[in-house]
């Protein structure tokens, strides 16, 4: 009976940790009508080592165009850019925000500007 008990409860344990891993993970918390642009850039740990993911989300009657680099891949490891502009319409965050260029030390998303090194510290 205390081994039926105790093996339901680790099966129920196990299932809970399953379904909240796949409702609540992390950093998915977009859908692809939402994304502007997405490019993987190298970096001092490897060649496409870093993710550049820019996305949308409404506010009041624009857009929050954010921005995040994922460091690495196969992990939920990221660098949070924040808000990196408004835009009125996903066309316009597209147009304004949607060509991701590593020059040089800087890496450029549209018109917002990050230090490749700020990205970098995360060892």
């Amino acid at each position: 009976m205390k081994k039926s008990i105790l093996s339901l409860s680790i099966c129920l344990f196990v299932a809970g940790m399953g379904v909240g891993w796949i409702l609540f993970r992390p950093g998915l918390d977009y859908n692809l009508d939402n994304l502007v642009a997405m490019k993987w850039i190298d970096g001092k740990y490897g060649k496409g080592f870093y993710g550049v993911q820019v996305w949308l989300e409404p506010e009041n009657e624009r857009y929050s165009v954010n921005g995040r680099v994922w460091i690495g891949r196969g992990n939920l490891y990221w660098h949070d850019l924040g808000k990196i502009g408004i835009a009125n319409s996903p066309e316009e965050a597209v147009q304004t925000f949607g060509d991701i260029l590593l020059d040089g030390s800087i890496l450029k998303i549209g018109k917002y500007s990050i230090e490749q090194k700020l990205i970098e510290q995360h060892r």
